[in-house]
């Protein structure tokens, strides 16, 4: 499948330059800086793992070919400051450089402007919009599947207003891991501040794990908090409802200030 054109995205990317995204795992200090030592084997919102920049579930054990998530996208609101959010699932980048994912990202000016995003990523390279419309409280799934060696399918769709993109790409996968979610993004120079975007709720999560379909539960997902500079919590997933394969994020009311990140790429967008 050819690229598409982005230039409609011109302008917008122009103007949101400021608030170009990396989305790279960044461990808190007393963790690996290329993989989260997990501290206990349950999937509870009480675990101690925790990152400077995700929060949500991440599975680890095996090779990993596809992952799928729902979420509602969030509604965040203005502070003072620029803020930013951004829900994804994807495959690698805990215990390796290399991360596939697709997902959604939030931006909020100073003047409580929102700015909706859906993108996909492929490390090192730049993140990249897809041409599909979101606007918070919408519902959106997006998957990352490997339908070929080092060939992927990336598909995401707004299932409220019926909009979808599929796109095949070229990757070299480490297949080391699946992720399910929602991040504070950071420039080429820090962290940016975290939204305050009340809560995110991820369902239908899944993933191929070893050649067989797991719920997020099944595939031993062990849960992550996000924490600031103090260990304060800034983002904490519930633990997982009965289905094994949802579960929500929630802000705290905890300021989040830009920080410099423990570890950091730059990637910014590509138009």
């Amino acid at each position: 499948m050819s690229p598409p054109t982005f230039l409609r995205w011109r302008t917008l990317i122009a103007g949101l330059i400021s608030l170009l995204m990396t989305i790279v795992v960044i461990f808190t200090p007393g963790a690996s800086s290329s993989a989260l030592t997990l501290q206990n084997g349950t999937n509870s919102a009480a675990a101690t793992d925790t990152s400077s920049n995700w929060s949500g579930y991440i599975a680890t054990g095996g090779n990993f070919t596809s992952v799928t998530g729902t979420w509602i996208v969030p509604q965040p609101t203005a502070s003072d400051v620029s803020t930013a959010d951004a829900a994804w699932v994807g495959i690698g980048g805990v215990k390796s450089n290399d991360l596939l994912q697709s997902g959604t990202e939030d931006m909020v000016d100073r003047n409580g402007q929102v700015t909706f995003l859906a993108f996909f990523e492929m490390l090192p390279n730049a993140a990249r919009p897809l041409p599909v419309t979101i606007q918070g409280g919408d519902s959106v799934t997006a998957s990352v599947t490997e339908i070929a060696p080092e060939q992927w399918q990336i598909i995401f769709k707004n299932n409220s207003s019926g909009q979808s993109y599929a796109r095949t790409v070229q990757y070299h996968s480490s297949l080391s891991s699946a992720e399910w979610i929602e991040e504070v993004p950071s420039t080429g120079q820090q962290l940016l501040s975290l939204a305050q975007f009340g809560s995110v709720s991820f369902s239908a999560g899944s993933a191929f794990q070893n050649g067989n379909q797991q719920t997020i539960a099944q595939s031993n997902a062990q849960p992550v908090i996000m924490v600031d500079t103090q260990r304060q919590p800034l983002a904490t997933p519930s633990d997982l409802a009965a289905d094994g394969a949802s579960f929500t994020v929630t802000r705290s009311n905890v300021p989040s200030s830009p920080s410099q990140p423990v570890r950091r790429r730059h990637r910014g967008w590509r138009y």
